[in-house]
C-alpha cells in the first residue's frame, strides 16, 4: 500500500440527504473540503476529492409520490441540481457519487454478505421508535417529549415499529472501538469531539437495525429481497464503493485509507465515529486517518436547516454581492467562501448575519488586503512604466513569508482554517505597515532615490505574489485575479514548497495590470444575511436613538480591553447564565459570569477574542465572582444577546481599545 506522499490524498464529504436543494451549511462542509484538497494539489499530490447523494430514505418515497414521481425520477432530478450546485461554487470534486448506482448496490450488497457470513449480521425482531424524517432508530429513552431528540429535522414525530429486520452486532466492537479511540487521540477532530464520541460509546453501544421491509426503494438484501438495506448502513460504504471496493481492490490499495472524512457535528458520534468504525472493523478494513466533525452555522440563534425554513442561499447572497458592487460573481463567491473560512475556529458553531458578513468583507478584504495592492500598483504604473522592477527584497518581508506559509502549512494540515488565514493576515498587516512607513509615493518624486522605489515596489509586490499563493486554496478566483495584476498566470499549481524561497515565481520585468479593486467595499445596505431566506429569518433592525450623551471624560473612565474566552461552564440554578474564564493578559484569568447560555453554545465562546469592561466593579452573581463584563448586541425586538462584541484581528490579551 502507497504511504506518505506516494498515497493519493483521499478526502470526502458525507453524501449529502436529497430531500432539497443545497443552502449555505452544505456549502460550508464543501467549500471545507474543497480547500484541503486545493492546499494539497498545491503541494503537489495526487487528490481525490468525493462527494455525492444519500437517495435511499423512506422519506424519498413519500415525497416523490406527493409530487407524482417515482422515487428513481425525483432523485434524479435533485441529484442533477446537487451536481450542478458544486460545480457552481467551482468544487473541485473528483467523484460524486449516488447511492442509487448500480456499483453502490454491488459494493451494499458484498458487505451484508461478508457480515452475514461472518455472524456480524444476524435475523431478529427489531421493535421501537423511528423517525422518518432523519431516517434514525432511537430508544425510548432517547425520545425527547415523546419525539425525536434531532434538532436537525426539528423533532419530527417518530413512529413505533414492530417487524422482522436484519440486526449489525455492534457490540461485539464496543470495547474495540474504546481501545482504538483512546489509542488515536488524534482519530477525531477537534478534540472536544473525540470526547463526544467515547462518551457515546462508553454509554454503551447496541447492536443497530440495518434493514426495512422492502418498499421498492433501496438495496435488496442478498437472499432476502423482503428487505432492503438501512438507508445509514448503506450510505456510510459510499466511502469504500469510491475507492475501489470491492472490484478494483488495485485502486482500493492506493486510495484507502481515506485521509479525512469530513462532516456536521450532527452526524459524528452516532454514525461516523461509532456505526462506521465498527463496520470497517468487522469487515477487517483500515479505519480512515481522520472523522473531523464542524459546527452548525446558525442564525437569530438558531441552527440553519432547511427544516427549519431559515435557509441562506449562496448563489442569491453571491449575486447581490455581484449586482451591487460591480465585483466578478466568482470573487463574489469567494468572499462568501472567506467569510465562511476565517469567521470561526473548525469545529465551533458560528452565527451568520449581515453585520458580521460585511465587516468581515469590508476590513479583510476591501481595507487589508485592497490596500496592499491597491497603493504598490498605481506607483509601479505611473512612475516605473508599468513594469515590475529588479530590486532587492526586504529582509523583514522575506521572514514575513516564511512565517505566513509555515501558518498556513501548519492551520491547512490541522485544519485550523481560521489559524492559517490569520497567519496570511498578519503578513498583510505587516506589508501594510512596509507601505505606509516607506510611502512609496513620497520616493517616486525623487529621482535621486529610484533604487529605493524599486526596492519597494518589488518588495511589496513580490510579497503580494507569495499572498496570491498561500491564499489560492481558500479564495482561488480572487487570487487568480490578483495574479493577473501582477502580470502573471491566474493558476498556481505544485509551487506551495518553493514558499521556502522568496523568489519561487520571477515577477521582475512583468507588466502590471491595474484594474478595479478586486474586492470593492460592501455599503451598509447592501449586504443581507437573508439573501434567498424566509422573510421571517431577517436580521437588520432598525437602530435605536441615542437618548442621552455622555463626557469624554465619563467614557475615559471605561477600562475596554480584549480577552480570549479560556473556558466556561453553566452556573447551577441558573438557565441564562455562563460563569466563563477569560484571558486579559493578567497572571491569573478573570472569572466573569454572562447571560448567555440560552442563546449561544458554550463551544461557540471558547476561543473567542471578546470585548471586556474590565475596571467594573466585582460582584456575586447566583454565588459566583463576576470580575467584569463582556459586550453583546440584543436583539431589539426579543431583548435577547444576538451577537457577541469581538475584533476583528488577532489581538494580545489585555490589549486596550478606544
Amino acid at each position: 500500500m502507497p504511504s506518505g506522499n506516494d498515497k493519493p490524498f483521499y478526502i470526502t464529504t458525507p453524501i449529502y440527504y436529497i430531500n432539497a436543494v443545497p443552502h449555505i451549511g452544505h456549502a460550508y462542509t464543501t467549500v471545507l473540503a474543497d480547500t484541503v484538497a486545493r492546499f494539497q494539489r498545491l503541494r503537489g499530490r495526487e487528490v481525490v476529492l468525493a462527494t455525492g447523494t444519500d437517495e435511499h430514505a423512506e422519506k424519498i418515497i413519500r415525497v416523490a409520490k406527493d409530487r407524482g414521481m417515482t422515487p428513481r425520477a425525483y432523485c434524479d432530478e435533485l441529484a442533477d441540481q446537487w451536481r450542478e450546485c458544486w460545480c457552481r461554487l467551482d468544487i473541485t470534486f473528483d467523484e460524486f457519487i449516488r447511492t442509487s448506482e448500480p456499483r453502490h448496490h454491488a459494493a451494499v450488497q458484498e458487505v451484508f454478505r461478508r457480515l452475514l457470513e461472518s455472524g456480524d449480521v444476524y435475523k431478529g425482531q427489531y421493535e421501537g421508535w423511528y423517525c422518518v424524517t432523519c431516517a434514525t432508530f432511537h430508544l425510548e429513552t432517547e425520545l425527547l417529549d415523546g419525539k425525536c431528540p434531532n434538532e436537525e429535522c426539528g423533532h419530527s414525530p417518530v413512529e413505533q415499529r414492530q417487524q422482522e429486520a436484519y440486526f449489525f452486532a455492534a457490540s461485539r466492537y464496543c470495547e474495540r472501538l474504546l481501545a482504538f479511540l483512546r489509542a488515536n487521540p488524534g482519530f477525531i477532530r477537534p478534540d472536544f469531539r473525540q470526547n463526544e464520541v467515547l462518551s457515546f460509546v462508553e454509554g454503551g453501544v447496541h447492536d443497530a437495525c440495518v434493514s426495512r421491509p422492502n418498499d421498492g426503494w433501496g438495496v435488496p438484501i442478498p437472499g432476502d429481497e423482503a428487505h432492503v438495506v438501512y438507508v445509514w448502513f448503506d450510505a456510510l460504504i459510499n466511502y469504500i464503493t469510491v475507492a475501489g471496493w470491492p472490484d478494483d481492490m488495485e485502486r482500493f490499495e492506493r486510495l484507502w485509507p481515506a485521509d479525512i472524512h469530513l462532516m456536521a457535528k450532527d452526524i459524528l458520534p452516532r454514525f461516523h465515529g461509532s456505526l462506521w468504525p465498527m463496520m470497517l472493523m468487522a469487515l477487517g478494513i483500515p479505519l480512515p486517518g481522520c472523522v473531523a466533525a464542524h459546527g452548525f452555522w446558525q442564525m437569530d440563534g438558531t441552527k440553519i436547516s432547511k427544516s427549519l425554513g431559515n435557509v441562506v442561499d449562496p448563489f442569491a447572497l453571491a449575486q447581490q454581492l455581484h449586482d451591487e458592487t460591480g465585483m466578478t460573481l466568482d470573487v463574489a463567491l469567494d468572499a462568501q467562501r472567506y467569510f465562511l473560512l476565517r469567521e470561526t475556529p473548525f469545529g465551533q458553531d458560528a452565527s451568520f448575519t449581515s453585520e458580521t458578513f460585511r465587516a468581515r468583507l469590508n476590513a479583510d478584504l476591501a481595507n487589508d488586503l485592497g490596500n496592499a495592492l491597491n497603493r504598490v500598483l498605481p506607483i509601479v504604473a505611473r512612475s516605473l512604466g508599468g513594469v515590475i522592477p529588479e530590486g532587492e527584497m526586504d529582509p523583514a518581508l522575506a521572514a514575513g513569508i516564511t512565517r505566513a506559509a509555515s501558518a498556513v502549512n501548519a492551520g491547512t494540515e490541522a485544519l485550523d482554517f481560521r489559524g492559517a488565514l490569520d497567519g496570511v493576515w498578519n503578513l498583510i498587516g505587516q506589508l501594510n505597515k512596509y507601505i505606509d512607513t516607506q510611502a512609496p509615493w513620497n520616493l517616486a518624486k525623487d529621482e535621486a532615490r529610484r533604487d529605493v522605489l524599486c526596492n519597494v515596489a518589488f518588495s511589496g509586490l513580490e510579497t503580494l505574489r507569495c499572498v496570491t499563493v498561500l491564499l489560492a486554496p481558500y479564495i482561488p478566483h480572487a487570487a487568480g485575479e490578483m495574479r493577473l495584476q501582477l502580470g502573471l498566470p491566474p493558476a498556481v499549481e505544485g509551487v506551495f514548497d518553493a514558499l521556502a524561497a522568496p523568489r519561487g515565481e520571477a515577477i521582475a520585468g512583468n507588466a502590471v495590470s491595474a484594474g478595479s479593486p478586486v474586492f470593492p467595499r460592501v455599503d451598509k445596505a447592501t449586504t443581507r444575511a437573508d439573501a434567498g431566506a424566509t422573510p421571517a429569518s431577517k436580521l437588520e433592525k432598525e437602530p435605536q436613538p441615542v437618548t442621552e450623551t455622555i463626557s469624554y471624560d465619563d467614557f475615559a473612565k471605561l477600562a475596554l480591553r480584549v480577552g480570549t474566552v479560556l473556558a466556561g461552564e453553566r452556573v447551577e440554578g441558573a438557565d441564562k447564565l455562563y460563569a466563563l474564564k477569560v484571558d486579559l493578559g493578567e497572571p491569573e484569568p478573570r472569572s466573569i459570569v454572562a447571560g448567555l447560555a440560552q442563546d449561544f453554545p458554550l463551544d461557540e465562546l471558547v476561543g473567542r477574542q471578546i470585548v471586556v469592561v474590565a475596571n467594573l466593579e466585582p460582584r456575586k452573581v447566583r454565588g459566583v465572582l463576576s470580575q467584569g463584563m463582556l459586550l453583546a448586541v440584543t436583539n431589539s425586538e426579543t431583548d435577547r444577546p444576538c451577537a457577541i462584541v469581538t475584533v476583528d484581528r488577532p489581538a494580545a490579551p489585555g490589549s486596550g481599545i478606544r
